[in-house]
């Protein structure tokens, strides 16, 4: 009985060390987000320039735009994580939408 106890305390330590030496660090974690930043940078910098103007986003998810994998609309404003877009629907009334700058693929002009 006492065997059992110890053994079931010991598994469950080691599970617990093995747990904690898998999991990854904020520094593991950072190092995947960085990867992803000059491409953001980058399309940041393209957004910011076609600010006032009319041009297309290419999306990397459908469900953003309800369906479609294209943006058509005018930039309005960019920052480091979002872009703001005035967007005309299917029946020309203007809506502004938010996108996050990582969902963007590609910058088309119209």
């Amino acid at each position: 009985m006492e065997y059992t106890i110890l053994a079931m305390a010991c598994g469950t330590f080691a599970m617990v060390v093995y747990i904690m030496a898998t999991i990854p660090t904020k520094k593991d974690l950072r190092k995947l987000t960085d990867d992803a930043c000059p491409r953001e940078a980058e399309l940041g910098r393209m957004l910011r320039e076609r600010i006032g103007s009319s041009c297309e986003l290419v999306l990397s998810e459908a469900g953003v735009t309800a369906g479609d994998m294209r943006l058509a609309g005018t930039v309005l404003d960019v920052d480091d994580e979002w872009v703001l877009m005035d967007c005309a629907d299917k029946k020309g009334i203007t809506q502004r939408k938010v996108l996050r700058i990582s969902l963007v693929e590609g910058v088309d002009s119209v």
